[in-house]
C-alpha cells in the first residue's frame, strides 16, 4: 500500500507541476486538414416546351468562411428522344444568368456532358444550368464535385 500512495504523489507531482517548452528544435505537431469530397445535385423537372433551370449554392452566411472549390460539372436528363441543349451559369453574389456569367454550352444536356472548371464560390455565389428545347416532363440533373473546405480550415 506504501508503494502505491508514493506512486500516486508522484504521480500527482507531475501533473501539478507546469509543462515545460518545447525545444527550440521541435515543432508542434501539424494536424492534416480534413478533405470533404463535393457532391451535390440539383434537378429540375423541363416544361412544356423542354425547358427548365436548376440551380445550387453552398450554405451558409456568406462571409462566415466556407467555401467550395468546383473541379467539374455534369449535365443529364431521364429521357433524350429530344437532345436538350444544356447552359452552365456561374454568378457570384447573386442569381444570375447571363451572357457576362455564362461557363459553357453543351448540345449534349439530355444524353450527358461534363464541364471541367476550377473556381471557388461560397454562399450567395450561384451554380446555374439551364436546359433548352429537351423531353418534356424529363427530371434534368447536374451534378458538382470538387472540394469542400468548411470555415476555418484550409
Amino acid at each position: 500500500m506504501t508503494s502505491f500512495l508514493n506512486n500516486l504523489a508522484t504521480a500527482w507531482g507531475n501533473l501539478t507541476q507546469p509543462a515545460s517548452p518545447p525545444a527550440e528544435d521541435q515543432q508542434p505537431a501539424s494536424r492534416p486538414v480534413p478533405a470533404f469530397q463535393l457532391n451535390e445535385t440539383a434537378q429540375v423537372t423541363l416544361d412544356g416546351s423542354g425547358n427548365g433551370t436548376a440551380r445550387l449554392s453552398p450554405y451558409g452566411p456568406r462571409n462566415g468562411g466556407l467555401t467550395w472549390d468546383l473541379a467539374e460539372v455534369a449535365v443529364s436528363a431521364a429521357t433524350n428522344v429530344k437532345e436538350a441543349q444544356a447552359s452552365l451559369y456561374l454568378s457570384f453574389g447573386n442569381q444570375e444568368a447571363t451572357p457576362s456569367t455564362l461557363v459553357g454550352q453543351t448540345a449534349t444536356g439530355s444524353s450527358g456532358d461534363t464541364c471541367a472548371m476550377s473556381q471557388r464560390i461560397r454562399p450567395g455565389d450561384w451554380i446555374q444550368v439551364r436546359w433548352a428545347g429537351g423531353d418534356a416532363g424529363a427530371v434534368a440533373t447536374f451534378r458538382v464535385s470538387g472540394q469542400i473546405n468548411p470555415a476555418n480550415i484550409r
